[in-house]
């Protein structure tokens, strides 16, 4: 359905039996009209891309004395496989047990019983 308001069409969609633009929908369901409209375009009915909750927003994390953005940003300053972080709390107990064991002696390489430098 449109509406002529202000001269322009403004397309409205039937939602538990009223007409909303879709902005309004997403104003009264807490929610960025991004993210409404990305969900309508990926195939959601309206009462799907209204009601699935938002994902929340990555939480800032302290390692070592310094606060980092997400794990994410930790990870990749730390040089780690970022789904490693994703892990804790499953796999890994801490931000610690994700981190990859490292050896730090160097290991030379042995050929036929003779090192090689």
């Amino acid at each position: 359905m449109t509406d002529e308001g202000d001269g322009e069409k403004v397309k409205k969609v039937e939602y538990k039996g009223k007409f909303y633009t879709l902005p309004e929908l997403a104003e009264s369901h807490d929610l960025k009209i991004c993210t409404l409209y990305g969900r309508l375009r990926r195939g959601l009915s309206i009462e799907d891309a209204l009601t699935i909750p938002v994902r929340p927003q990555a939480q800032p994390v302290e390692y070592d004395g310094t606060v980092y953005e997400s794990k994410v940003a930790l990870a990749r300053e730390l040089g780690c496989d970022e789904k490693r972080f994703y892990r804790i709390g499953k796999e890994y107990d801490s931000i610690e047990d994700a981190l990859p064991k490292q050896n730090h002696t160097k290991k030379k390489k042995v050929k036929n019983n003779v090192r090689v430098r």
